[in-house]
């Protein structure tokens, strides 16, 4: 996720169904897996460093502000900021460390995937997806009690019924059969 995004309308829907599933659960930790990618402004195919000065000035977004929702809701929301990049290695370094943090909360938790659009398409993948064995190991590192919330954008040209496909989809490409 890149800070223009934060509080959007999908973090409306996205944070509304969380709060709600923590007071309904009696969770009070929520850990946000955020998929961070620092906004670039590129001029003539440059990057410059105005991003931060100019979008504090417009609006300031800034996906580390979620925390004032946390204090006002009565949750410790924690967010995994590290940035993410889409090699290979990367990859794998970044959810090795997001398993260790996952691990280390020994109380109840929501664990939240909020890529920008969701599980890999069959067409391949982007730094806006997560792999299905990604999030396989992130379940993996879940104990009895934990939730896993993921985010998944309504894909381009969808047909009515989308969401249960997707749901099929992700439970069996991410080998979580017999979850409900």
């Amino acid at each position: 996720m890149k800070d223009k995004f934060y509080a959007d309308n999908r973090d409306i829907v996205k944070w509304g169904g969380i709060v709600h599933l923590c007071k309904v659960n009696g969770i009070k930790t929520v850990v946000q897996v955020a998929y961070y990618r620092e906004d670039k402004i590129s001029f003539d195919d440059e990057d410059i460093d105005l991003r931060k000065v100019v979008m504090e000035h417009f609006e300031r977004k800034d996906i580390l502000d979620i925390k004032r929702l946390g204090t006002r809701a009565k949750l410790d929301i924690q967010v995994l900021k590290k940035e993410f990049k889409n090699k290979k290695d990367d990859r794998k370094e970044y959810y090795d460390e997001v398993c260790k943090e996952i691990e280390k909360i020994n109380k109840k938790k929501v664990v939240f995937l909020d890529p920008d659009k969701g599980l890999e398409p069959k067409s391949g993948c982007t730094d806006e997806h997560v792999k299905p064995n990604e999030v396989k190991r992130i379940w993996q590192s879940l104990v009895q009690g934990d939730i896993l919330v993921f985010y998944q954008c309504k894909p381009r040209g969808s047909k009515k019924g989308w969401k249960e496909d997707y749901r099929c989809d992700f439970f069996n490409r991410c080998g979580l059969k017999g979850i409900r």
